[in-house]
């Protein structure tokens, strides 16, 4: 079939990200990165500090969500068949 189509859509319907109305951020210890202020020990094991108690570090890896609010998408396609 041959023609032209039109195309749309809206990213992000709710227009939701991790960080909106959010207290405390979603990814532990968003602040330090390079974990320049986590403690290890021989190991390699976090180790509870009075500046981390509970052991913490920076891993980003379990946050799934959208990092950018509603974005919304339109375009023309032609197909030559």
């Amino acid at each position: 079939m041959k023609g032209f189509e039109i195309y749309g859509g809206v990213k992000n319907l709710l227009n939701w990200t991790p960080w909106k109305n959010q207290d405390e951020p979603l990814i532990a210890r968003s602040f330090d990165p390079f974990d320049r202020e986590v403690d290890f020990d021989a190991a390699g094991n976090v180790i509870p500090t009075a500046s981390n108690p509970n052991a913490l570090t920076f891993d980003p890896s379990y946050v799934y969500a959208p990092n950018q609010g509603i974005r919304g998408f339109l375009g023309l396609r032609y197909t030559f068949k």
